[in-house]
């Protein structure tokens, strides 16, 4: 069997491997609009079309980033909810539920939250931190211990 040609300005082609409709036709103007130079061409030349076509793909690539982190937290949450409902729920699963509804948590901090760490911001969990070491520090003075 023969591969099909390899045509990135074709949204076709990129639908064919997977990507929406709407990232397929993006894609694709931005191959046309910035197409490889033949290999005569000089280095610096295509290495400038280069740059300049990954320039264009950027806001393309981040758009799919965001889109496929979305679906992953909703079918995280998703297969929660089912396996509550169906009652083979892990103890944690009331609990990552909570952190979203009443605490407004997204997926990654939720299941922190039901792992038993808190979900703090950076300023306060360094000024925990901070304190901690302060007071161990202290102890160890008075113990004649090293702390490390």
């Amino acid at each position: 069997m023969m591969a099909l040609a390899f045509n990135p300005g074709d949204p076709a082609c990129w639908i064919a491997r997977g990507r929406s409709t709407e990232h397929a036709a993006a894609i694709a103007l931005a191959w046309r609009t910035y197409p490889d130079l033949v290999s005569t061409a000089p280095l610096d030349l295509r290495m400038e079309r280069s740059r300049a076509r990954v320039a264009a793909m950027r806001p393309i690539h981040e758009a799919m980033r965001l889109e496929t982190e979305r679906n992953r937290v909703a079918a995280n949450f998703a297969f929660v909810e089912r396996q509550l409902a169906a009652g083979r729920a892990d103890p944690r699963f009331s609990l990552i539920l909570r952190a979203r509804d009443v605490h407004a948590l997204g997926w990654d901090d939720a299941v922190a939250f039901a792992d038993g760490h808190y979900a703090l911001c950076p300023a306060a969990h360094n000024a925990y931190y901070r304190e901690v070491g302060i007071m161990r520090r202290k102890s160890a003075m008075h113990e004649n211990y090293a702390v490390f």
